[in-house]
């Protein structure tokens, strides 16, 4: 069945082995760039955050002059159900800078270190990664003895559900562990505690499906573009956002942000063409929907 938030740590292990019997495929895996996913089953939560919790963030993003954030949290809402009907993949860590040089042959990086995340990328950087990762024909993945075909399946960017989905994993708090920022620190690099800078991938604590930093580190790009209106008119079986935009968006916070700012339901959204030193990406690997791998593709 559909793994229906809200639900414990171990029983999004449950769900996610489940779904990877059922699938004949294994729960983590990695390609030969090194990339590691993990497997994210169907699922239903509720999508934005709450009234109490908009405001609860917008004051303290007041108290400490956080311009984006008071701009941004209203989008936030209203909160709304969503269905996610298809498992995806979903990279374990953001993109590190090895693996950004080992398919597009640069590294745009402020920061230099290879194991942390690549940054100044654009949204259009983004999108370019996954269609060199979809022509390279040698990324048909291994995890430990476990060979992973990729064919039927896609390297994209997530939809911004399916990355709220995988960022809460299970939970309905303001993060991924619950409402208290006291504790952010052991999950999320942000400004007050990472030194102004990017930090290696996968230091901090994951959340209950083993995703890492998705609080904080850097910012990572969705598929979606943005709209003011987005949530009314969102769909609730698998949104992908507004069909056309001039802004697109992205999540997790970063290095240099206030806590309020890396919360699962926080949003913001940029040209396309923008690239900045906390921009980051996220990649998904997704069955494709007119493959003929039946069960791998069908509803639930």
């Amino acid at each position: 069945p559909s793994a229906v938030v809200p639900f414990s740590p171990e029983q999004a292990k449950q769900h996610q082995q489940a779904w990877a019997d059922y699938l004949g495929m294994p729960v983590e895996w990695r390609n030969s760039l090194g990339m590691e996913f993990v497997l994210i089953p169907p699922g239903e939560y509720l999508m934005g955050s709450s009234p109490e919790e908009q405001s609860r963030f917008l004051e303290e993003a007041k108290a400490v002059g956080d311009r984006w954030a008071v701009e941004r949290i209203p989008t936030e809402g209203p909160a709304h159900p969503v269905k996610i009907t298809r498992p995806f993949y979903l990279g374990k860590h953001e993109v590190t800078q090895t693996q950004w040089e080992g398919a597009m042959g640069h590294n745009p990086s402020s920061f230099r270190d290879p194991t942390g995340p690549v940054q100044n990328v654009s949204w259009h950087d983004a999108r370019m990664y996954t269609e060199r990762l979809n022509g390279v024909s040698a990324l048909r993945g291994r995890y430990a003895s476990t060979p992973l075909d990729v064919s039927g399946m896609t390297y994209t960017l997530p939809t911004e559900a399916q990355w709220e989905y995988a960022c809460r994993a299970g939970t309905t708090t303001a993060f991924c562990f619950g409402d208290s920022e006291d504790t952010l620190g052991e999950y999320a690099w942000h400004a007050a505690n990472s030194g102004q800078t990017t930090h290696a991938v996968g230091q901090l604590k994951p959340n209950a499906w083993a995703l890492y930093d998705m609080h904080g580190n850097v910012w990572e790009w969705c598929a979606d573009w943005d709209a003011a209106d987005c949530y009314v008119r969102s769909p609730r079986i698998d949104p992908g956002g507004p069909p056309t935009g001039s802004t697109r968006i992205f999540r997790s916070g970063s290095w240099g942000h206030y806590s309020c700012a890396a919360r699962s339901a926080f949003r913001r959204s940029l040209s396309p063409d923008f690239r900045y030193h906390s921009l980051g990406v996220r990649v998904a690997l997704v069955f494709d929907r007119e493959s003929g791998n039946g069960k791998h593709t069908q509803r639930r």
